[in-house]
C-alpha cells in the first residue's frame, strides 16, 4: 500500500514538475521575443528618429559632414562604443574627426585611422595616404596611462551620387561586442541619410543647370560673389566686357583688375554687403563698352546675406543713339541758321544803306535772300515730313500716272546742273510701263533727291535713270560713276542719325534727311528702297513702287450709248 502511494506520489511531482519547466521554458522564451521585440522597436525609433533629425537639420543644405556629425552624436542610444570617427573626403584633403565617448590612448586612435584608410583606400582603389590630412578630436579626455586595445570595431561607407565620399567607424575595447543587427540598422540610416543627399544634390544640379543656361545666355553681364567676395558666377557675357578671355577661369581679382582705375569693385561690393543697399553706376566707360553697374545684396528667405550680384548692363548702343541725335540736332541748328544770319545780314544792310545801293546790287541781295529762304523752307519741309512719317501721320495722294514721263521731267530739271559738271545725264526706261497709281509729288521728291546725291558726289563720267517691270512692281534705278560708299556705310545710309564724313558735309547742304524721307516715300507706297555701291566706281540707288495698273477704259460709239438710254 505505501509502495502504491510512494509511486502515486513520485508520479505527481514529476508531473508537477514538468509542468512547471513547461512554463518556465515558455515564460522564459516569452519573455526573450518579448525583449527582441523591444530592441527592435527601439531600433527603429532610433532609425526614425535620426532620419527625422537629419531631415530637419540639413534641409536643402548638401553638407555631408553634417550628417555625419548627426549620426555619431546620437549612436549612444543604440549601442556602447569607446569611439565614433569619420573620415570625410574634400577637395584633395581629408577631414579626419574622431568622438571620444570613453577615454582611450593615442595609439587606439592611430589604430582606427589606419584601418579607416586602408579600408577607404580599397574602395576607391587608390592610395589616399598621402593626402593633406586634417584632424579634429574632441569628447572625453585622452587616457595616457594604460593601454587601450582595440577589441571591435565596424566601417560603414558613405556614397553620394554612386561615389564615396567617407567613412563611418564605430570603435570599442570590449571584443566581439557589434552584432549585424546594431550594424545592419547604422548602415541603413547612413545608405537613407546619403540617398536623401544624393536626390537632393540631382536636383540641385538640374536646377543648376537650367540657371547656368539662362544666366549663360543673358545679354547683360552678370556677377555674383559671396558674401566673402569669393567668385561664385559669371557668365560669358561679363567677361566680353570686361575683355577677359571666355577661356579663363576667372577670379574676382581679374574683376578687379579689368575695372582698375574707373571703379573700385571690390570696395563697392563690400559697401553693398555691409550697408545692405543697392549700388547703382549711370555710366562707365570701359574699352570697347559703355555699361551701367549695378551691384545688389542677395538675401536668402530669412533675410540674411548671402553674398551680392553685379550686373552689367551694355549702353554702348543707346550712347552712340543719343551722341549721334546730339550731332544731328546741332548739324539741323547750324544749318537753319545759316541762312537766317545771311537773311539778317542782307536785309540790315538794305534798310540802312537801300538808297545808295545801285538797282542792281539790290536786286542781288534780294535774290540772296530768297535763295536763302527758300533753302531755309526746304530744310523745314524736310523736318515736318520726317516728323509726320515717324508718326505715321504722312500721307500719300495716289493717282494715275506715267512714271515714265515723271523720269524724263526730272532729267531735263537737272540737266543744266549736271552739264555744268561736265555729266552726261540720261534716261533708260523701259516702253511697256504703263499708267498706274502713285503719288506723283513724293515719288518725284525720292528723285529729286537721288539724281541731286548722284551729281553732288561725281566728278567724271554720268547719270543713269531707270526703270523697269520686275514682277508686280516698277523696279527705278538711279546710277552713277562717283566715289561709291564704304562697305561699312552701306547699312546706315538710310538712318536719320547716321555720321557724316568730312566729305559728305563739306558737298552736301541741307539737313541731309533726303535718303531718310525718300525711304519712308518708297515704303509708304509698300515698297522698298536700298543701294549696291563699289568704292571708286560709282552707287546704283534703287527703289520699287507696287505696279497695280489700271484696267483699261472702255469705249463706246455714240449709237451704243444713244440705244442704252442716255441722253448723248
Amino acid at each position: 500500500m505505501w509502495l502504491l502511494l510512494t509511486l502515486v506520489l513520485f508520479f505527481f511531482l514529476a508531473t508537477s514538475f514538468t509542468f512547471v519547466l513547461i512554463f518556465y521554458k515558455k515564460a522564459k522564451k516569452a519573455e526573450q521575443v518579448l525583449s527582441e521585440r523591444e530592441q527592435e522597436l527601439t531600433r527603429r525609433i532610433y532609425e526614425t528618429s535620426i532620419l527625422k533629425e537629419i531631415g530637419e537639420r540639413i534641409g536643402y543644405s548638401l553638407d555631408v559632414a553634417n550628417v555625419i556629425e548627426i549620426i555619431c552624436g546620437s549612436l549612444g542610444k543604440l549601442f556602447s562604443y569607446s569611439t565614433a570617427s569619420s573620415i570625410l573626403l574634400s577637395d584633395h584633403k581629408i577631414i579626419f574627426k574622431c568622438v571620444l565617448e570613453e577615454s582611450v590612448d593615442k595609439v587606439f586612435i592611430e589604430n582606427i585611422k589606419h584601418k579607416m584608410l586602408a579600408s577607404l583606400s580599397a574602395l576607391l582603389n587608390e592610395d589616399i595616404a598621402e593626402r593633406e590630412m586634417e584632424e579634429v578630436i574632441s569628447g572625453t579626455v585622452l587616457d595616457e596611462e594604460k593601454q587601450h586595445p582595440l577589441g571591435s570595431f565596424f566601417n560603414i561607407p558613405l556614397v553620394i551620387e554612386s561615389q564615396i565620399v567617407g567613412l563611418i567607424n564605430i570603435a570599442s575595447e570590449k571584443q566581439g561586442l557589434y552584432k549585424e543587427e546594431e550594424m545592419t540598422i547604422l548602415y541603413r540610416i547612413t545608405a537613407q541619410a546619403s540617398d536623401a543627399i544624393s536626390k537632393l544634390q540631382h536636383v540641385l544640379k538640374t536646377e543648376k543647370g537650367k540657371l547656368d543656361s539662362m544666366v549663360s545666355s543673358m545679354a547683360d553681364g552678370v556677377i555674383m560673389t559671396d558674401k566673402d567676395t569669393k567668385l561664385l558666377v559669371v557668365n560669358p557675357k561679363a567677361k566680353e566686357m570686361l575683355g577677359i578671355s571666355s577661356d579663363k577661369e576667372a577670379t574676382i581679382f581679374d574683376m578687379v583688375d579689368a575695372l582698375a582705375g574707373k571703379f573700385d569693385l571690390r570696395t563697392k561690393i563690400e559697401e553693398s554687403i555691409k550697408k545692405e543697399k543697392e549700388v547703382f553706376i549711370e555710366e562707365l566707360e570701359l574699352a570697347n563698352f559703355a555699361i551701367q553697374l549695378v551691384i545688389s545684396p542677395v538675401r536668402d528667405p530669412q533675410g540674411a546675406i548671402l553674398g551680392s550680384v553685379i550686373l552689367l548692363h551694355d549702353i554702348t548702343s543707346q550712347r552712340d543713339v543719343e551722341r549721334l541725335r546730339e550731332d544731328f540736332t546741332a548739324m539741323v541748328v547750324h544749318d537753319l541758321r545759316a541762312p537766317l544770319t545771311v537773311i539778317r545780314g542782307t536785309s540790315e544792310t538794305l534798310m540802312l544803306h537801300l538808297k545808295a545801293l545801285p538797282r542792281e546790287k539790290t536786286t542781288q541781295s534780294l535774290s540772296m535772300m530768297k535763295e536763302e529762304s527758300e533753302n531755309m523752307l526746304a530744310r523745314v519741309s524736310d523736318l515736318l515730313d520726317l516728323s509726320k512719317l515717324e508718326s505715321g501721320k504722312f500721307e500719300l495722294l495716289r493717282e494715275r500716272s506715267s512714271l515714265s514721263s515723271l523720269i524724263n521731267e526730272k532729267i531735263e530739271t537737272f540737266r543744266d546742273v549736271a552739264t555744268a559738271k561736265k555729266l552726261g545725264i540720261l534716261a533708260n526706261v523701259k516702253l511697256n510701263i504703263p499708267e498706274f497709281e502713285f503719288d506723283r509729288i513724293r515719288t518725284g521728291q525720292v528723285l529729286d533727291n537721288l539724281i541731286s546725291n548722284a551729281i553732288k558726289f561725281t566728278d567724271i563720267g554720268k547719270i543713269t535713270v531707270g526703270a523697269k517691270l520686275e514682277g508686280n512692281d516698277v523696279l527705278v534705278t538711279v546710277s552713277d560713276t562717283g566715289v561709291g560708299i564704304e562697305e561699312k556705310d552701306v547699312g546706315m545710309i538710310f538712318n536719320k542719325f547716321r555720321e557724316l564724313t568730312q566729305a559728305e558735309r563739306s558737298a552736301q547742304r541741307g539737313t541731309g534727311l533726303g535718303l531718310v524721307i525718300a525711304k519712308g516715300i518708297v515704303e509708304a507706297h509698300g515698297g522698298e528702297i536700298g543701294v549696291e555701291s563699289k568704292v571708286g566706281e560709282g552707287s546704283t540707288f534703287y527703289f520699287t513702287l507696287p505696279f497695280n495698273p489700271l484696267p483699261k477704259r472702255r469705249f463706246f460709239q455714240r449709237s451704243q450709248l444713244t440705244s442704252a438710254g442716255f441722253q448723248v
